[in-house]
């Protein structure tokens, strides 16, 4: 991402005041990251439409001079594969247009904070490696969804998504299942909480005179600290709420020792996947059921049109069977469930009968 930090201000030798510097899309950006700086990046043009449905709703903050000013022609193959492609063709080459690694990094980062602002109409910026002609998504301006705005998440929304790139791309279930691994292996490390939680408390000691000293704020010393304080709470208890959605085992068996085996059937709901155990009877692993769902459009006061961009992952129950033996001779059957990330155990046990 670009480089940006607190920095004061002063004019004419007046008023030192704080404000946050950000560093902006360019080819000096580019080389600022290692990357090449006479490369494509790609970001909106500010045009009437969303930016998935033409090229023409983009421009360039930088250019590849071997390459004609208006040739969009990766862009093009990019936004033809997304929006016509049938789904199995789209599985097979996405990854050979937009890099794996770079995407599944940047979804993690906006669905840690709840963001939908690098959305359908602005906020998109795409690097195109000249050597192997991938592109790169870079986070800009990502927003933080208030605590008050993520109620949905109470009811079984895993993540909002207004993105109808990465709608997709995780909607196919082994990319959602491997943004979801990556996820869990990031917040599992404790050595990067540790340095997360280290980098916030260093950054309010030390730009927290600085805005004490600023004439020109708003508001008081004791605003910004409630402020520094309530923002920082909320980006790590987000944080602490995916870690639940890992840990979550919720389990429930029926037994039905009347069928022609006698059959088990277990419910689950759990953002891992699950190994489960009956005895005698090999393992059985469980993965996450998670399903799509239209949302309303947002920021409709704003924007004058509707748009079908929102959409809501959500966490759903997966039903397994399990054919039970001699199921008159059992007087209760016991089903071991571990958690594969968290490496959790639980037991569901089922008497017969039930």
């Amino acid at each position: 991402p670009p480089r940006s930090e607190f920095i004061v201000l002063t004019v004419n030798g007046k008023n030192p005041s704080v404000y946050w510097a950000v560093e902006q899309m360019s080819p000096e950006f580019l080389a600022g990251q290692g990357l090449y700086p006479k490369a494509d990046l790609h970001g909106e043009s500010d045009g009437p439409l969303g930016l998935f449905d033409s090229v023409h709703e983009w421009r360039k903050y930088a250019a590849n001079p071997a390459a004609a000013e208006n040739d969009y022609t990766y862009l093009y193959e990019l936004l033809k594969l997304l929006n016509n492609a049938p789904d199995a063709e789209f599985r097979q080459k996405i990854f050979s247009v937009i890099d794996a690694d770079d995407f599944y990094a940047w979804s993690i980062h906006n669905a840690l904070v709840y963001g939908d602002h690098q959305d359908w109409l602005h906020n998109m910026r795409l690097y195109l490696d000249p050597e192997k002609n991938k592109f790169h998504l870079i986070p800009w301006d990502v927003a933080i969804r208030d605590r008050d705005e993520v109620g949905e998440v109470a009811a079984g929304v895993i993540q909002i998504s207004s993105n109808r790139l990465e709608t997709r791309i995780l909607g196919v279930p082994e990319f959602m299942a491997e943004r979801n691994r990556r996820m869990w292996a990031y917040l599992n490390d404790k050595k990067v909480e540790k340095k997360e939680k280290d980098f916030y408390n260093d950054l309010y000691n030390k730009t927290r005179v600085a805005f004490y000293q600023d004439k020109l704020r708003r508001y008081d010393n004791a605003f910004f600290d409630a402020e520094a304080d309530r923002l920082g709470k909320m980006i790590f208890d987000y944080a602490d709420d995916w870690r639940e959605k890992y840990r979550l085992m919720e389990a429930s068996a029926s037994f039905d020792k009347f069928s022609a085996t006698g059959t088990i059937t277990l419910t689950t709901k759990s953002l891992s996947p699950l190994k489960a155990k009956v005895a005698g009877k090999p393992d059985v692993m469980i993965y996450p059921h998670i399903t799509q769902k239209q949302e309303p459009a947002r920021f409709l006061e704003e924007y004058a049109y509707d748009t079908d961009e929102y959409k809501s992952f959500r966490l759903g129950e997966t039903k397994t069977e399990f054919a039970i033996e001699n199921p008159d001779n059992l007087p209760s059957v016991t089903v071991f469930l571990e958690n594969i990330y968290s490496g959790e155990m639980k037991e569901v046990a089922v008497k017969a009968g039930d």
